[in-house]
Order: C-alpha cells, then sequence, then structure tokens
C-alpha cells in the first residue's frame, strides 16, 4: 500500500512539472491558533507557519516624507539630519490613527536605501561617472555612512505593536531620471548605474524630459534581473509580511511598439512566479506567512499594455490587488465588483489619495485639491460596496506638504481621524456622503479623465455617480454642484439626473465644513440644483449636463452631496 501511495505522488509530482506552470501559491493550512507544526530532518525545533493575517487597512510610507515635510517630531534642517526617532515616530503615528499594515517604498528603488551588498559596486560606478560628486543625501547619510537600517527601524516598531509590515518595491520609478545627467544634477542616493549606463534599455528617446520615455524597458532580460537582485536581497534580509510590487510608479513598464500584449504578459507573471518562490522559500525559513501584493491601475483597458492579467497574476501567487486610481482618490470609472469576481479568492484593495484634483497656478506650479473626511468616507463605502475587502492609503502624509516650497500652501495636519471610521464598513453608511469628479491631469496610464472639459453651447457632457443607500435610505435632498473655471456670465445650463430635469437653486457654499482652500474658487464660480433623493438610485446614476445659452464655459469640478 505504502509503495502505491508513493508511486502516485511521484506521478503527481511529474505531471505537475510537465504542465509548464507553477501552481497557484495557497496560505498555508492553519490550526485553530492560526498555525501549524512541520517537521524537519535535522531534529531542530519545527518552524510553525503563520497564517495571512486579514489586513483591512494598508498604509503606504514613500520614506522621504519624514525628512521633507513639517511634522511634529521633525527636528533639524532639511538635508542635513535624519534621526531613529524620526523614523520611529513616523511609524508610530500611523500605527496610532489605526492601521493595520505598514507599507514602506525604500527610496525610488533604484539604488538601495538599505545596507546592500550592493552598495560598495554602486559607489565604484556613480564615481566613475560623475566624479564623487554629490554624497549630500539625508537618508544616504543615515543609512550608508551612520550604518542606521531604516527598514528595520520601521519592523521593530511594527512588532512592538503587533503590526503588519509590507515593503513596497517600485517597479519603473521616474523620479530623478529625466534630462542628461552631468556632475551637478546626479546624486549618489538616486543614479543607479543601469539606469545612466544603458540609455538603450530606455523606452524612449534620449535625451529626454517625458518619464514614459526615460524610464526603462522591461522586454529587457537586464532590467528584469535588476529588479529581481534589489527584491531578493530584501526578502533574504528582512522579516517582512509582504512585498508589493508597485506597477504605477511609474506606470509605463514597455514599449508596446516593440512587444506584444502576450509578451509582456510572459514576461511579468515570469517575474512574479519568482518573487513568489522568494517570499515562500523565506516563510520555509522563519514560519511567517508572507503576502504577495500588486499595486496596479484600476482601470483594465490599460492593464494590456503593463504586462498586467488578474488571472495570470493570481496563478502565479500574488494574493492581494491593490487598484490605484495612480495619484487621485477617484469614483468615476470604478469596477472593483469584476475584479472581485475574477479573482474570488485574493484580496482586493482600493487605494485613496491625498487629492481629488489638481490645478496650476499663475506661475504654472501645480496645486492640489485635497481630499475631505467625507470624500475619502464616501469612497471607501463605494470600494466595499464594489466588494473590496480593504482600504489602503497613499501619500497620507503630504497633506503636511514641502518644508521648503511654497507649492500648495497653506498645510495642515493629515485627517488622522479618518482611519478609524475608513475601517469601519457600517459607520461609513451613517457618514454625510460627498461623490465628485475632480480635474485631473493627462497622462499616458488614462485618458478618460471627464474634467476639466470646456462646453460649448448646445454641447452636452454625461457623468456618472455610483451612489450607495443608507440601511434606511437618505434622510432628505441633495445638492448636485458645478464649478467653473472662473465666474459664471449668466450662461443657461440644463442639468438633468438619470433623464430627469433638475431644478436650480442658489448656491449656498460648502456642503461640509472643509479645513482645505486649495482650489476652492470664489462662490460665483459655482452653481448648483436640487437632488430629489427619489431619483437617485444604487449603483451608477447618470448626470447630464446641457449648455442651452452663452458662449462656452470649463467645467473643473463635478460634486454631489446627500445626507443620510
Amino acid at each position: 500500500m505504502k509503495k502505491r501511495i508513493c508511486l502516485a505522488l511521484v506521478l503527481l509530482m511529474l505531471l505537475t512539472v510537465g504542465c509548464g506552470k507553477t501552481p497557484p501559491v495557497e496560505p498555508p493550512e492553519t490550526t485553530g491558533t492560526g498555525s501549524r507544526e512541520t517537521e524537519t530532518d535535522s531534529g531542530e525545533k519545527p518552524v510553525t507557519p503563520t497564517g495571512p493575517r486579514d489586513w483591512q487597512l494598508l498604509y503606504n510610507s514613500d520614506a522621504t516624507h519624514i525628512e521633507q515635510n513639517d511634522s511634529p517630531y521633525h527636528t533639524g534642517d532639511r538635508n542635513t539630519t535624519l534621526t531613529k526617532s524620526m523614523v520611529r515616530a513616523a511609524v508610530q503615528e500611523a500605527i496610532d490613527a489605526g492601521i493595520d499594515c505598514y507599507s514602506l517604498a525604500p527610496g525610488q528603488c533604484w539604488v538601495p536605501w538599505w545596507p546592500s551588498a550592493y552598495t560598495a559596486e554602486h559607489i565604484r560606478g556613480y564615481t566613475q561617472t560623475f566624479g564623487g560628486s554629490n554624497f549630500s543625501n539625508p537618508y544616504w547619510n543615515y543609512i550608508q555612512v551612520r550604518g542606521n537600517d531604516m527598514i528595520q527601524d520601521c519592523i521593530d516598531v511594527c512588532r512592538e505593536n503587533d503590526i503588519g509590515f509590507f515593503l513596497s518595491f517600485r517597479l519603473n520609478d521616474a523620479h530623478h531620471v529625466t534630462g542628461t545627467r552631468t556632475p551637478e544634477n546626479s546624486n549618489v542616493a538616486f543614479d543607479a548605474e543601469i539606469v545612466v549606463d544603458h540609455p538603450e534599455y530606455q523606452i524612449g528617446f534620449i535625451p529626454s524630459y517625458n518619464r514614459s520615455e526615460v524610464v526603462l524597458d522591461f522586454r529587457h532580460r537586464a532590467v528584469v534581473e535588476n529588479r529581481l537582485m534589489l527584491i531578493r536581497e530584501l526578502i533574504e534580509n528582512y522579516e517582512i509580511d509582504g512585498m508589493e510590487l508597485d506597477f504605477t510608479r511609474r506606470y509605463c513598464l514597455f514599449n508596446v511598439d516593440l512587444t506584444t500584449k502576450e509578451e509582456r504578459l510572459e514576461i511579468m507573471v515570469g517575474m512574479l512566479r519568482e518573487v513568489r518562490q522568494m517570499l515562500d522559500e523565506a516563510t520555509a525559513r522563519d514560519g511567517r506567512y508572507r503576502d504577495l501584493s500588486v499595486r496596479i491601475p484600476v482601470w483594465d483597458e490599460y492593464w494590456g499594455d503593463m504586462g498586467i492579467d488578474l488571472r495570470a497574476f493570481s496563478e502565479a501567487g500574488v494574493t492581494i490587488f491593490n487598484l490605484t486610481g495612480s495619484y487621485f482618490t477617484v469614483q468615476e470609472g470604478i469596477d472593483l465588483t469584476t475584479v472581485k469576481e475574477t479573482v474570488p479568492d485574493r484580496k482586493v484593495f482600493f487605494e485613496l489619495h491625498f487629492i481629488t484634483a489638481v490645478d496650476y497656478d499663475a506661475e504654472g506650479k501645480r496645486i492640489h485639491r485635497r481630499a475631505t473626511v467625507e470624500q475619502l468616507c464616501t469612497t471607501a463605502m463605494i470600494a466595499y460596496d464594489q466588494g473590496a475587502d480593504g482600504i489602503s492609503l497613499f501619500n497620507f502624509q503630504y497633506y503636511r506638504g514641502d518644508r521648503v516650497s511654497e507649492l500648495d500652501r497653506p498645510y495642515t495636519e493629515p485627517p488622522w481621524e479618518v482611519i478609524a471610521m475608513l475601517k469601519d464598513r457600517e459607520g461609513l453608511l451613517k457618514q454625510n456622503q460627498h461623490y465628485f469628479i475632480g480635474r485631473t491631469w493627462r497622462d499616458s496610464i488614462y485618458t478618460g479623465w471627464k474634467l476639466p472639459v470646456t462646453l460649448a453651447r448646445n454641447a452636452r457632457k454625461d457623468f456618472t455617480v455610483y451612489a450607495v443607500s443608507p440601511q434606511d435610505g437618505w434622510s432628505g435632498n441633495g445638492i448636485l454642484t458645478l464649478q467653473a473655471e472662473s465666474a459664471w456670465r449668466g450662461e443657461k445650463m440644463e442639468v438633468t439626473l438619470n433623464g430627469v430635469l433638475l431644478e436650480e437653486v442658489p448656491y449656498a457654499g460648502k456642503p461640509y465644513d472643509n479645513p482645505y482652500t486649495q482650489m476652492i474658487a470664489d462662490p460665483d464660480c459655482y452653481r448648483s440644483w436640487r437632488v430629489p433623493v427619489s431619483l437617485l438610485k444604487e449603483g451608477d446614476n447618470r448626470v447630464t449636463v446641457t449648455m442651452t445659452s452663452g458662449v462656452s464655459v470649463t467645467l473643473y469640478f463635478v460634486e454631489l452631496t446627500v445626507q443620510p
């Protein structure tokens, strides 16, 4: 009987190998205590693997905010001092607010912002290219000169508080890679050899200031190997709970003219399988289960260009899909229901950002419209209604802004109180609802932005509002408000909701208290219409705006507020 069982197992292994596919990685079986014993051949104490934890709120830190932004824990002058207490405080403030898992992006992920076996080689290459001209960077000083370990500092705080810890690895970050490098504009903390020495690996043309062109093309195996080299070092050196591969920082991964959809998918799936194997090997060593997460665009029409396929990624071992609006909190055009139906046994998260819209001042400097508590809560409510398992936060720290720049002032503290609210699914249904469509920039990842839009006479524009009804329905009528680029000049507008004409009412000001003044215009830039809640329906609602008289008007922001 034993021989038959052994033969069957051998045949099963041969069949698995012969299929040429890596089977989906499943979480380890757990007992009632969340673990199971495993045997060892050496007689050593058996490892007790943990099962996957049920994260609900992931908090991304880009690391640079710790030193760059105003904060209660910041000490010293910018670019001179970074301390262990600052690093620890940046983690602790998020934990105190109620996060489940802290996710750290260690720099741009081209040059190690951690103690690395690659550092000495990098210094030699940088010195040969630029003469060792610029070694002044607070993070480089903290890690490579003073001998600290930022990643381990963050892990220590997380372990002290029983909080999960992820590393978020940026696959193709475009920061500091534009233009021709010279000793004057180089820095040892950013300029990796593969980026500097191999222009043939870049997607577009050299020299270029287009970030979509200067990032590297993953059709080159050397690019993939560079990414895997650094990822392997991180996985082997740190006791993490998960590794996130960030596909959207930057979202251009291939020259699509030189690759097919099938080739792009094969490359990225192969890479994910290698990372999954690294994570599993680490789990075998210490018993700590490690998730594999991917941060990808929420819009599926761009997945093919990036080598993304949900089912193939799931089979390669991805356990968390973190869907993002790139750089904005967005409500329109998302479809998490289909995502969840496609990978029902994987976790789906939806990402919120600190901004809902962007504009430029008279000097061409970018300004941001900050997301309010009501907007964040409403967006999370939509995500949960569409099947999301949790919420993630990206760039949440940047309500504070840059310590030395006048861009986008005045700054505020982040609304820390919202984190606990975002985890309370039932509580979200009781919050004031604020649906919106914001002005965003146009880039190569998404061309479907509805705003800004200029309407001429008789022109119309459709918008979609995905609404979620409270348990007992809405308590009163809502207000739909249109914000124009400049003061309205008597233009006549016809606004309908689900085909029913709405009644215009005088603009009554901001619907809820709003501490953020960026992109909040003068009252004469706004017009409002009453929305009977009887017209609202669960799910998609169509708003149609038609200009019936006037020359032209440019719309910047569309919002619908309604109370539970």
